[in-house]
């Protein structure tokens, strides 16, 4: 008598524990995607700090263009101006990738290549 007692609570114990897994992992997991888009939207907003440091860096470096008078310290600023610009479009295409998780490198136009047997 006491065998099958035992038994009945083992069984009952077994779905009880076994059912509080799953709901706990059924609660972990919209937790877990809630810690994943905030992260993702501090990152959006970092990428975005970085983005108005840069247009703020351009418009300096834009102004200070318009005073200089030596060629040297000209070919500088512009140097450092295409620098900027070039860190911007990579910020606004790190920016659009993250936002819309693609990779925009994947899907832009790649010049066709031909194929010949000849070698030309």
């Amino acid at each position: 008598m006491l065998k099958p007692l035992l038994l009945s609570v083992a069984a009952s114990l077994l779905l009880v524990l076994g059912f509080n897994t799953n709901a706990a992992a059924e609660v972990a997991a919209p937790t877990k995607e809630k810690a994943l888009i905030a992260e993702k939207l501090e990152a959006l907003q970092a990428l975005l700090e970085v983005k108005n440091g840069l247009n703020e860096s351009l418009k300096n470096h834009q102004a200070q263009l318009k005073s200089v008078i030596s060629e040297t310290e000209k070919n500088s600023l512009l140097e450092e101006i295409a620098t900027i610009e070039k860190e911007l479009l990579e910020t606004d295409q790190n920016f659009e990738e993250m936002a819309t998780d693609t990779d925009l490198a994947s899907i832009k136009e790649k010049p066709e290549q031909t194929f010949s047997l000849n070698g030309h």
